[in-house]
């Protein structure tokens, strides 16, 4: 699968999911961005969900990916509306990086990354092209134990296309 037809089927899959294409603002440096606003029962009250998804060069390493992501986080906080983080909402940012093939470095770092926010979530994603395989924060933080495998979840069914072909035989 190349870049562009990954993004293609991304198109696709988040729609699938409820989420709504949007244009990045002038600067943003992404390739896609999407949003979905949400109330969820079960996180207590609005939900705003950003996925940021950006194609960048294999040799990146973890310190790039950390300010990267938590520029996105940052930009996603600034720009959500509605009641305050916590007291009726949530934030749910997922900035994906898609290579074409991760670097031990970048694999590490994304083993290890798993920043704390108040009400929020920063949960970063690496698709690794030439084996189709997404990488995340595999373990649940005591601090995220109500979430954090949602947050997986979501990962995979928006960005994986393993999990895309999955979900799609098991619907027919």
């Amino acid at each position: 699968m190349n870049i562009t037809d990954y993004l293609n089927s991304l198109d696709g899959w988040m729609a699938y999911w409820a989420f709504e294409k949007q244009p990045p603002a002038v600067g943003l440096d992404v390739d896609r961005l999407f949003y979905r606003g949400r109330v969820e029962g079960a996180k207590l009250g609005k939900v705003d969900t950003y996925a940021f998804v950006k194609h960048v060069p294999d040799n990146i390493d973890g310190n790039w990916a950390r300010t990267y992501s938590n520029n996105l986080f940052e930009y996603a906080a600034r720009i959500r509306t509605g009641p305050p983080l916590g007291f009726g909402a949530m934030l749910a940012v997922y900035p994906v990086l898609i290579v074409n093939n991760i670097s031990t470095e970048l694999y590490n770092w994304i083993q290890n990354y798993a920043p704390k926010h108040f009400a929020a979530a920063e949960f970063p994603s690496i698709l690794n092209l030439a084996s189709q395989d997404l990488y995340y924060y595999p373990k649940t933080p005591v601090w995220g134990a109500l979430y954090y495998s949602d947050y997986r979840n979501q990962s995979q069914q928006c960005f994986s296309p393993k999990k895309w072909t999955a979900i799609s035989a098991a619907a027919r």
